[in-house]
C-alpha cells in the first residue's frame, strides 16, 4: 500500500462511492454542512486510487463520504489523502481500521464488503442471519466449527474480520440452527451463549436427540435457564435437564 501526499479538491474532481461503505444520509450531510459554513473545512478525507471497482483507475472515497457531500453542498474546498491499494483485502481492512477509530464497526458491518468481492460464505451467513435473526457471533462460530465443546470465539472472529470466514461443516451447522429455532417459542430470544451450549448438547446426543424432550424440560425451567449467561453454565444445565427428562 502506497502513501501519498495531501491534495486539495477542485470542481472537476471525479470520485466514486464504494458500494459496501455505510449508506449516506441527508440528515448527517446537512449537519456537517452547517458546521462547514461556520468553520470551513477541517480534517482530511481518505481516498484510494484503484481499478478494483471499475474498468479504469479512479479515486474512491474510503473514509469521509459524508464530509465530501457536505463540502460539495456548501462549495467548500476539501483536503484528501490518497492510498494506492491493490487488493480487496487491503481496502476492507483499511476501511474497518479507519471506522474503528471513529464510529467503530460491528461484526455485521464486515459481511457486505466481503460478500461484495465474491466471498460466498459471507452471502450464506447473511441469508441465514436475515432468515433466523439468531446472534451473529454464534452463527459465525457454528459455521466455522469443525468440532464443538471448546470456545474458539476470539480466533474465529478475527478470521471473519480478515475475510477468512469458511463454512467448515455447513450441513451440521444448519441442522443445529433449525433445531435451535424450534426452541424459540419457549425461550423467545436465543442468546449467543445459549446457541453455543445447545450446539454442544445437540452434537453430543445427535443420534438419539429428541426435540420434544428438551422443549418440555425448558418449559419447566425456562426462567432459571434465562438467568444463565456463560456457555459453560448453560451447557451443564442443558445436559442435566435433558438427561433428567
Amino acid at each position: 500500500m502506497k502513501f501519498n501526499k495531501i491534495y486539495s479538491s477542485n470542481e472537476n474532481l471525479e470520485v466514486g462511492y464504494l458500494p459496501f461503505n455505510r449508506p449516506r444520509t441527508r440528515k448527517h450531510v446537512n449537519e456537517l454542512a452547517v458546521s462547514m459554513r461556520k468553520h470551513g473545512w477541517l480534517g482530511t478525507v481518505i481516498m484510494i486510487y484503484t481499478n478494483l471497482y471499475s474498468k479504469k483507475w479512479k479515486l474512491w472515497i474510503l473514509d469521509g463520504q459524508h464530509r465530501v457531500d457536505a463540502a460539495n453542498l456548501v462549495k467548500v474546498q476539501y483536503r484528501y489523502e490518497i492510498r494506492e491499494v491493490t487488493t480487496h483485502e487491503e481496502v476492507i481492512t483499511l476501511m474497518a481500521d479507519l471506522n474503528n477509530n471513529s464510529k467503530g464497526w460491528f461484526l455485521r458491518d464486515y459481511i457486505l464488503p466481503w460478500r461484495s468481492v465474491g466471498h460466498k460464505p459471507y452471502a450464506v451467513l447473511q441469508e441465514t442471519l436475515n432468515r433466523t435473526n439468531l446472534p451473529l457471533a454464534g452463527l459465525i462460530r457454528l459455521y466455522s466449527a469443525k468440532t464443538f465443546g471448546s470456545d474458539n470465539g476470539g480466533s474465529t472472529t478475527s478470521k471473519f474480520k480478515r475475510g477468512a470466514f469458511e463454512l467448515k461443516n455447513k450441513s451440521l451447522a444448519e441442522e443445529i440452527i433449525e433445531e435451535a429455532l424450534a426452541l424459540k417459542p419457549v425461550l423467545v430470544k436465543i442468546s449467543d451463549p445459549f446457541l453455543m451450549a445447545f450446539a454442544d448438547l445437540y452434537v453430543t446426543n445427535r443420534k438419539s436427540y429428541k426435540r420434544s424432550v428438551l422443549i418440555r424440560a425448558l418449559q419447566r425451567n425456562k426462567d432459571s435457564v434465562k438467568l444463565l449467561t456463560k456457555v459453560i453454565d448453560i451447557r451443564a444445565t442443558l445436559q442435566k435437564l435433558y438427561k433428567a427428562s
